[in-house]
């Protein structure tokens, strides 16, 4: 098979970012810190732990677990994989009836999961956007209306936000299937949204020492609580999700220009 020379790549998989020289976004180095729950709660909790959920990491065994769920406040807890983003290992409940389920939880567990992750309950995923805040077109109006769970995502090129769209699942979804975009008027989005993506991206961008990102941090509807950052699956803004042309082009413009100026300082690898 013929080999190609590569000079920038988006690398959806991390192939070329673990395999090659080829400057990839994003790195290793950033992809692996933001693949992993606690890497990401490290990295961004001396500077934003007020807009984190209280987070503990335990051993994957019922003692370490239960001893965690002791230190979390609200009277909903979250349990789910450090690593990974496997919806069927995500438990949600009260303490009494997650420690029921406890030994069987921990014990579906195996060495690829991570730690366990014990949070609060985010109670702000179901309530609306943010007043200020105002749909693009009339479907992204009537989306932003949707009872559901809901999230701001806001895509950040190397610290610089460039677009914020809306998530809102279907109740009882529990698959990307299950989840439809909404656009917003940029001008209406509140600027602590704007600067507080900006910090989470940046500490995760310089705290790995990396030269390229592209994040997608994602916040509660409110603004008040960052949920987390998306390092592999941004989310492609392709034509057929936007009634209106601008998020489209917006996203294929800023993206098109960042792996420009990556070619721009490669020399390429053939692979």
């Amino acid at each position: 098979t013929e080999k190609i020379a590569v000079e920038a790549a988006r690398d959806l998989t991390g192939g070329l970012a673990r395999y090659s020289s080829v400057p990839s976004r994003n790195p290793q180095g950033l992809r692996d810190t933001v693949m992993s729950k606690k890497g990401q709660y490290d990295a961004l909790s001396p500077v934003l732990g007020e807009m984190l959920p209280q987070s503990f990491f335990a051993q994957a065994d019922p003692d370490s677990v239960l001893e965690a769920m002791q230190k979390i406040e609200t009277p909903t807890i979250v349990l789910k994989p450090e690593k990974g983003r496997f919806s069927n290992k995500i438990l949600i409940g009260s303490k009494d009836d997650i420690e029921q389920q406890l030994s069987d939880y921990t014990s579906a567990y195996t060495s690829s999961d991570g730690l366990v992750v014990v949070q609060s309950y985010i109670e702000d995923v179901n309530s609306g956007f943010a007043p200020s805040i105002k749909g693009l077109t009339p479907t992204d109006k009537e989306l932003m209306l949707r009872q559901g769970v809901k999230e701001i995502r806001v895509h950040v090129i190397d610290g610089k936000p460039f677009l914020v769209h809306g998530k809102v699942s279907a109740q009882g979804a529990s698959t990307q299937a299950g989840n439809s975009y909404v656009f917003f008027d940029q001008e209406s989005i509140p600027s602590d949204v704007i600067v507080n993506a900006s910090k989470a991206a940046e500490l995760l961008h310089k705290g790995t020492k990396s030269q390229d990102s592209y994040l997608a941090v994602d916040i509660t509807p409110s603004g008040s609580t960052i949920v987390e950052v998306n390092g592999r699956k941004q989310g492609s803004i392709t034509s057929d999700l936007c009634a209106s042309p601008e998020p489209h082009n917006a996203w294929v413009t800023a993206l098109s220009e960042k792996l420009a100026a990556m070619a721009e300082r490669s020399d390429g690898e053939r692979v």
